[in-house]
């Protein structure tokens, strides 16, 4: 049965990878915006706060950032369990690497994080202006290699 079941999530990952691939949609209206960070800005030290997830030749420089304060803000290791019935895919919180009491337009936070694979394996989640929990997986799209977030139920 076990095995089973496992065919048939890897049946339905291989569609969902076809029909757009994990993390197709882009949320647009979310609170934080996600950017690969310019040397530019980097280059400001202090305008921002820093997390080193990853220190290895292949990290990236991304830049968080909130147009409005957000409350309770972390950065997580993810993965996906399963691909529900609708296609969308199930996303579970494996371990916090980070967290603030706030997230503000005044201070970004720049992360040195990698993206093994073609799966998400980090996310964020923060409390918004109605003190709703909102989650979301970091992505990479194959494509143009641009970096965005991708809103998850939990």
């Amino acid at each position: 049965m076990k095995r089973l079941l496992i065919s048939i999530l890897a049946v339905m990952m291989v569609f969902t990878l076809a029909a757009g691939g994990v993390c197709s949609a882009q949320t647009e209206e979310a609170a934080v915006r996600v950017e690969e960070a310019g040397e530019e800005f980097l280059a400001q030290k202090d305008a921002f706060e820093e997390f080193i997830d990853d220190d290895t030749e292949y990290q990236i420089k991304v830049v968080f950032s909130a147009n409005v304060v957000v409350k309770d803000f972390k950065y997580f290791e993810t993965t996906i369990t399963e691909v529900d019935k609708d296609g969308k895919e199930v996303f579970d919180v494996i371990k916090e690497l980070y967290s603030a009491d706030e997230l503000s337009p005044e201070r970004p936070l720049v992360i040195r994080m990698s993206f093994p694979g073609s799966m998400p394996s980090r996310g964020i989640s923060y409390v918004d202006e109605n003190g709703t929990t909102r989650y979301f997986a970091v992505c990479m799209s194959g494509e143009d290699g641009s970096i965005f977030l991708y809103e998850f139920s939990k």
